[in-house]
């Protein structure tokens, strides 16, 4: 037998509505939206130190807590020995779908956002171009300012840590000594830049 088309309530905005299907809950695809959204708890200071007090007492009360945390991971990673061929697969079909999809010809690195500067720089695995340090992803420093013409081009740029970038502009380093991105990386960039 056919549904009839019946007056409900929305379970959100609780206004009345005609649903054709026996299913609909919500009037809208916004109420629906708002109502699937799960609330998030705010994490207040005292919150956060109660968590962090209940993580160190499991630590103080079981000794071996940290390595049946140990032992779980690594029983589900040999339970699944292909996940790591999944993961990789995945990141290289990200690679092949997106390269050359939104900037077909870059010429500057950083004609980018910096979120994909820094994925660019992270997959680079490269370090400060002064002192070598590679703990986090470095800055990018304009030799000569930005008043010139043609700023952001590689001969123009530097990659070095913080520490160097403030020693940089604390005139503590000369720019004679300073490596361009022109030098250090060249057009290498390009094969790590998926978009």
């Amino acid at each position: 037998m056919p549904y009839k088309p019946r007056k409900k309530q929305c379970e959100h905005c609780r206004k009345f509505f005609i649903a054709e299907k026996p299913q609909r809950k919500f009037c809208s695809r916004k109420c629906s939206g708002i109502a699937s959204i799960p609330k998030h708890t705010v994490f207040t200071e005292e919150r956060k130190q109660k968590l962090s007090e209940s993580i160190k007492k499991k630590y103080q009360e079981d000794p071996n807590y940290k390595k049946r945390i140990s032992l779980g991971m690594k029983r589900s990673w040999r339970n699944d020995p292909n996940r790591t061929k999944r993961i990789k697969a995945a990141k290289e079909g990200i690679q092949k779908y997106t390269k050359g999809k939104f900037n077909k010809d870059p010429i500057s690195i950083y004609e980018f956002s910096k979120r994909t500067i820094s994925k660019i720089f992270v997959r680079m695995n490269l370090g400060c171009s002064l002192c070598g340090w590679d703990a986090c992803v470095c800055d990018i420093h304009h030799i000569n300012g930005r008043q010139i013409p043609n700023p952001d081009n590689h001969k123009n740029l530097t990659y070095v840590c913080p520490n160097c970038h403030r020693k940089i502009h604390n005139k503590l380093i000369d720019k004679k000594d300073l490596i361009t991105l022109d030098d250090y990386i060249g057009d290498k960039w390009k094969k790590y830049y998926y978009g």
